[in-house]
């Protein structure tokens, strides 16, 4: 499998996770890293990828 099949299966843009990544690292200093891991969250709960917390 190479990258442009994997990013096809997994239904994740790439570019755009990259984009807000770079925007959350350049511009909100200790914040980014909640802002990176939500942003993270939201992208695998749109395409029906987030696993579920065990307790």
């Amino acid at each position: 499998m190479n990258e442009e099949q994997f990013w096809l299966e997994t239904g994740i843009d790439p570019h755009a996770t990259a984009a807000a990544l770079w925007m959350a690292y350049s511009t909100l200093g200790d914040e980014a890293v909640a802002f990176a891991s939500a942003r993270i969250m939201a992208g695998l709960a749109a395409v029906n990828r987030l696993k579920e917390r065990q307790a």
